[in-house]
């Protein structure tokens, strides 16, 4: 059996002060006669535009289930899920991160939704496997994919011709030869323009490593390859663009000045930056907030001397339902409705996001309806394209190396240091989840 190592992550967790109560949760039938209806909370962390596209989807479910009332309550966090779900007042259904339900699921917090598969008779060979694993647990369904992303270069054409360039970068080497080319400064030395900000809005940790033919974890040696070759290849390439031809005080001096990340404010939107790193959800926000931005889309660059095609990454939101549900039936309709075709593709096409399951990837309503998925479509698919290791400590892991990027580009530490001491930090963890010999 695999050692639950969470339970120090839920006990840590149910002393923050993060509580937020999910209303009253009503009940006034079980669904199953005539004229009752069963209310059911849904919380998850989608805001702004996300969330009223969102909305719109989910209002659909009651014409197909008017047995079943959805109450809604978007921009959570996962903290406040999870002590939700064990402070005694939980809502019905979740969604989160992909490996975060890997993590609660071991400290039993998650209701383990076989029961409710078999019964239903749901295609569980329908879902994107790598997604799909980690939901499991010990041969258990704890979570059910979602929305899938995948990530992408994206360029400004206008920059980049300016610069004399009429392709985007193959290489990263092309990459960082490019970011230097259009970068620009105003008569004080001050930074106006920059190729990119390798942790602008946020870090995605595997999505350069993963180009760059890294892993993150060895499923048959249980070791920890936070400080693998290509690993620091990746983390070398992003430190450059703050240590390397970049100056590191002019790039914070820059970043203080930039706009939000969900509004025509965005420093790509307004050509202060002329790579970004983004998924499929992208063209969406550029349509609504930069409509006359000349931009392209491309795979991620690969190392010199490389296979062309790059590794890609895939992420997802992942649902589930909490173990303290008390309409744990109910709340599996409305997730295998929500993984439907039908609602998939609505929403996907709406908010501009992957299916989850191959059937939502293959239907042509989603291109139709939203054409600028189709490279991520094609990229999600290629063989290569894994996601994140399906590890109970996944979330220490992840959140870790989030910190030690920022400490690196800070020149806290090296990156030598930084991803030494990840490994340092994260193998005992696994080292204590494996299998018994």
């Amino acid at each position: 059996m695999k050692k639950k190592l969470a339970a120090a992550v839920l006990s840590a967790v149910m002393m923050m002060s993060l509580f937020a109560g999910c209303g009253s949760q009503e009940t006034t039938g079980s669904g199953g006669a005539e004229g009752e209806t069963t209310t059911i909370q849904f919380w998850h962390t989608w805001q702004g535009l996300e969330a009223q596209k969102f909305a719109q989807v989910i209002s659909e479910f009651s014409k197909v289930h008017p047995e079943i009332k959805v109450e809604v309550l978007d921009s959570t966090t996962t903290e406040k899920q999870l002590v939700a779900m064990t402070g005694g007042s939980s809502f019905d259904v979740g969604l989160t991160m992909d490996y975060t339900a890997n993590q609660w699921a071991n400290t039993g917090a998650l209701a383990d939704m076989t029961p409710y598969i078999e019964a239903a008779g749901t295609d569980m060979s329908n879902y994107i496997e790598p997604l799909l694993k980690l939901g499991e647990v010990d041969g258990k369904q704890y979570g059910i994919p979602f929305t899938m992303d995948t990530f992408m270069l994206f360029y400004n054409k206008d920059i980049l011709a300016e610069a004399g360039y009429t392709e985007p970068p193959k290489t990263w080497e092309e990459f960082s030869e490019m970011c230097e080319a259009v970068t620009q400064k105003d008569e004080n030395g001050d930074y106006t323009r920059l190729g990119c900000i390798p942790n602008y809005p946020w870090v995605t940790v595997a999505a350069i490593p993963y180009s760059f033919g890294a892993s993150l974890y060895d499923e048959e040696t249980n070791q920890v390859l936070a400080a693998s070759d290509g690993v620091k290849a990746a983390m070398e390439l992003k430190n450059s663009l703050y240590s390397g031809f970049y100056d590191n005080a002019g790039v914070q001096k820059f970043k203080s000045g930039l706009g939000q990340y969900q509004s025509a404010e965005n420093p790509f939107f307004t050509g202060k930056v002329a790579f970004s790193i983004e998924g499929e959800w992208y063209p969406t926000f550029l349509a609504e907030y930069a409509p006359d931005l000349n931009w392209g889309v491309t795979s991620l660059p690969y190392p010199e001397g490389a296979e062309e095609q790059s590794s890609g990454f895939l992420q997802g939101g992942m649902l589930v339902i909490p173990a303290a549900s008390k309409n744990k039936e109910a709340a599996y309709t409305f997730v295998e409705w929500l993984t439907s075709d039908e609602a998939q593709v609505a929403l996907c096409a709406a908010k501009g996001n992957l299916p989850a399951t191959h059937s939502g990837l293959a239907d042509p309503a989603l291109l139709e309806q939203n054409p600028s998925l189709e490279p991520f479509a094609e990229y999600a698919s290629h063989a290569q394209t894994k996601a994140l290791p399906a590890l109970p400590f996944m979330g220490e892991y992840n959140t870790l190396m989030i910190t030690i990027e920022e400490q690196i580009y800070s020149q806290a530490v090296t990156v030598d240091e930084a991803l030494n001491q990840v490994t340092e930090k994260i193998q005992p963890l696994a080292d204590e989840w494996a299998p018994a010999k």
